[in-house]
């Protein structure tokens, strides 16, 4: 399938798996006081002025309606899910290609989540949870935000309750869109076809 590299990688440092909580638990940040380090594969295909594209947006963890929606205030962001488990990252970049164990490790990044974009990715946030606390989490789609959004995962017709009075829901995953991702990418320097 399309994670099958993702998931090679993840194998490198610990067990595949699909929990809210860092993939390495017990690493703790050097600076900041937070445990937790999560593994993220970066897949890049090359455009043709021969610069590495970022194909995706990049998951995070799954949006849960029902807790979001029963909660008497919105979660702040710096208590939710995706604090604990992405606020500290080791990004793998490497080539996407047809034949998949060709691919190539194309380098690694470090990212804090506070450090690039944070204000708008706070405004996101907010804004999608104030939908999904109106009980319209059925109308979240990736175009309502500019960096964190509400990306859709899992089957076709896979949906998810909305919360006690909204409509159902398709399942959806806090995402980080393409080109906060891209952004990230140039500075971390992935910009050519050298590999590490």
């Amino acid at each position: 399938d399309r994670g099958w590299t993702g998931k090679v990688i993840h194998r490198w440092f610990t067990d595949d798996d699909n929990y809210s909580e860092p993939d390495l638990p017990n690493v703790p940040h050097p600076s900041l006081n937070h445990l937790g380090l999560e593994i993220k594969a970066v897949p890049l295909a090359m455009g043709a002025s021969g610069e590495w594209l970022v194909q995706f947006p990049m998951s995070l963890a799954m949006i849960n309606y029902d807790e979001i929606y029963q909660s008497e205030e919105i979660e702040a962001i710096e208590d939710s899910v995706i604090f604990r488990k992405d606020r500290w990252t080791l990004v793998v970049y490497y080539s996407l290609e047809k034949n998949k164990p060709e691919g190539l490790i194309l380098g690694l990044g470090i990212w804090d989540i506070e450090n690039t974009g944070f204000v708008t990715m706070m405004n996101d946030y907010y804004k999608l949870n104030q939908l999904i606390k109106m009980g319209n989490a059925h109308r979240l789609s990736e175009t309502l935000s500019d960096t964190l959004s509400a990306r859709r995962k899992g089957g076709a017709g896979q949906k998810r309750s909305g919360g006690p009075k909204g409509e159902a829901a398709k399942s959806r995953a806090w995402a980080l869109k393409a080109h906060y991702v891209r952004k990230r990418l140039e500075m971390d320097r992935i910009n050519s076809k050298e590999k590490v």
